[in-house]
């Protein structure tokens, strides 16, 4: 039995999804497109797949988010997919089913279905020690555009936008958009273009590695005017400082810059750039000072003791005293 007429595209990262999805319609140009979404009707899908006749072209089938994959399937549903799917080998259909950001359970019926009868494809999100992957991406993206980026623009742009490569792809565009027939971009253009909120995210940690607790103070300050989520605040506070401090336990250890970007998978002259600027004040002992008033925080805000709010402004000031006691 051919897998290759049923598709299951699913996982955390929509950008191959959606590219994934676009290829398969250009292998298909003879191919009728049918589009569906979310509560999609079966009896309507399997109107499409039945058809078979000299008079009428072949299909392909594109269904986005369909419930049957995202919820438990009923019974009638199983029974009508599995008819549909049979239905799209027999009758040469094409039949895609995509989740963007949403990975699928694959021990559901349905979904074994699809493992069963077609191919399968996860695309996960990238991980936040592949930093190296995350900036290719970025350089691939612009080279389209015959345009280049400074290091320094590729890790503002990180902080910004975080490793959702959709997020960044949109972002790569404006600012090619934004800096015209300029060829390279730099970090003054992160920071020209992204004044609110996505700028601050990038000068919050530059204010940690200074450990300029006013400046951090400031910055926070900022982006909660500008509505940004305290649960992503307190996220950046606590991937910044864990990785000084995971550099400052391999410093002690003797690691050497090329050992430090191996062990935690960063680009050696990112690695160079944060080493260069981490100020001596931050140790191990003070970073996992801080590491611990973040989790408080972190148990705070989950357990319902304190709101998103109110949690944010305690560690603040927890950081503040870490940070500046002697």
């Amino acid at each position: 039995m051919s897998k290759t007429s049923i598709y299951l595209i699913h996982g955390e990262e929509s950008f191959y999804i959606d590219a994934a999805v676009k290829s398969l319609r250009a292998n298909y140009p003879e191919h009728t497109p049918s589009f569906f979404e979310e509560q999609v009707n079966l009896d309507e899908v399997f109107q499409v797949c039945s058809s078979a006749s000299l008079f009428s072209q072949q299909a392909i089938l594109l269904i986005k988010m369909p419930h049957f994959l995202i919820k438990s399937a009923s019974d009638p549903d199983l029974k009508t997919l599995k008819t549909c799917l049979g239905l799209v080998q027999e009758n040469g259909h094409i039949l895609v089913c995509y989740c963007p950001g949403k990975k699928v359970d694959m021990r559901k019926k349905a979904s074994a279905l699809f493992k069963k009868q077609g191919t399968v494809t996860e695309h996960k999100a990238l991980n936040d020690w592949e930093q190296d992957k995350l900036f290719t991406f970025m350089k691939d993206v612009l080279k389209k555009e015959n345009k280049q980026i400074d290091f320094d623009a590729m890790t503002a742009l990180e902080a910004c936008a975080g490793n959702s490569l959709s997020i960044l792809s949109q972002c790569l565009q404006t600012l090619s958009t934004y800096v015209g027939e300029k060829s390279t971009i730099s970090l003054q253009d992160i920071e020209t273009l992204y004044t609110s909120q996505q700028a601050t995210l990038f000068q919050l940690g530059s204010a940690l590695k200074k450990a300029d607790t006013k400046a951090l103070t400031r910055h926070i300050k900022a982006l909660m005017l500008n509505h940004e989520p305290p649960v992503r605040i307190l996220a950046t506070l606590h991937s910044q400082i864990k990785l000084f401090y995971q550099l400052r336990l391999l410093q002690k250890q003797g690691k050497s810059e090329a050992d430090m970007a191996s062990v935690l998978r960063k680009h050696p002259f990112y690695i160079k750039t944060v080493l260069k600027e981490l100020h001596s004040q931050l140790s191990v002992d003070r970073l996992r000072h801080c590491i611990q008033d973040l989790a408080k925080a972190d148990f705070d805000l989950k357990s319902g003791r304190k709101s998103p709010e109110n949690a944010l402004g305690v560690c603040v000031v927890a950081l503040t005293q870490t940070l500046t006691h002697q």
